[in-house]
């Protein structure tokens, strides 16, 4: 699949991320068998039922303790917050079969295999845990949102804002697109150039704005680089698949108070992409069972939680 292929590291890295978020919450606390009620309520938050030891026992036998804890919590909660559509849940199945084919393919093995290794029971328990995933990244989002300021606002407005600006490309083979490049050198333009050469492809991407989630980022960042109304001088080698790179014309900026909402919205997405240590995921996840009052009943389970929260500051 062209998906896999354009995003092979990513789906490798989220692999691993699985396996070491799965480390991390599985660091050792005494085990012991808790003498509690199977009826009992072990937890609660607002305007929720909670969860009862009942519920946590029957998952607690395939699953690492705190793991389970949170990702019960954490489902209890979201899932009254937010709702997936159809078009939603079909990205999420699409996701999980290039997750397992990914995984089949760099660690030539099979798919019970990757459930195996990954701590899913299942391809049912591997779709949950996406749906939560999904749900966690919505409210890290909205969480994320609420704390942009004006200050960063404007700032990147003034610093860090591309222009719009149009891109177009020629994709084909790497001798075709030499003699291209050849021929541009040389004066033709592309409508002759288009005429000349059947066999590439001419691709207008129009206008591309600095938030425009859909272009392929190699290209984008190498028109970026280019003065305005001009082309690459070399071939650029993206996916093992050969362009020629066109920068057109440059628009100048709306006015801000047009952006906020969509610089807003950038600027979350740049935190996101930055957090590799998942700092900001843990302070959105800890903040939303905060904001829901999260209350314990149970010793144990409380003490859990709260090695937790010791070992993601």
């Amino acid at each position: 699949m062209q998906y896999i292929k354009e995003n092979k590291l990513a789906i490798i890295m989220f692999l691993i991320g699985i396996m070491l978020g799965l480390l991390i919450m599985s660091f050792k606390i005494k085990e012991r068998n808790i003498p509690l009620d199977k009826e009992n309520v072990i937890l609660s938050f607002k305007e929720e039922d909670g969860i009862t030891s009942n519920e946590y026992y029957d998952l607690l036998k395939d699953n690492s303790g705190i793991e389970l804890l949170l990702n019960m919590i954490d489902t209890k909660i979201l899932s009254k917050k937010y709702t997936l559509d159809d078009k939603d849940k079909e990205e999420i199945k699409r996701e999980m079969q290039e997750y397992i084919q990914t995984y089949q393919e760099y660690y030539e093995t099979n798919e019970s295999d990757f459930y195996a290794s990954n701590g899913f029971k299942d391809k049912d328990d591997f779709y949950n845990y996406l749906v939560l995933e999904e749900y966690r990244k919505r409210y890290l989002k909205d969480y994320l949102k609420e704390k942009i300021t004006s200050n960063e606002i404007n700032y990147y407005y003034l610093n860090d804002m591309n222009n719009d600006f149009e891109i177009s490309y020629i994709k084909g083979k790497e001798e075709t697109l030499t003699k291209i490049l050849s021929d541009l050198n040389n004066g033709l333009n592309t409508d002759e150039i288009k005429k000349k050469y059947l066999s590439v492809t001419f691709k207008e991407l129009g206008y591309i704005s600095f938030d425009d989630a859909l272009i392929n980022q190699d290209i984008y960042n190498d028109a970026l680089n280019l003065e305005e109304n001009s082309y690459t001088l070399s071939l650029h080698s993206i996916n093992d698949e050969y362009y020629i790179i066109f920068k057109g014309q440059i628009k100048e900026k709306d006015n801000i108070e047009k952006l906020r909402d969509r610089i807003k919205n950038k600027l979350v997405d740049l935190k996101i992409q930055n957090d590799a240590d998942g700092k900001l995921y843990h302070e959105a996840l800890i903040n939303l069972r905060k904001e829901n009052k999260l209350k314990f009943y149970d010793t144990y389970l409380e003490n859990l939680y709260n090695t937790y929260l010791k070992s993601v500051k």
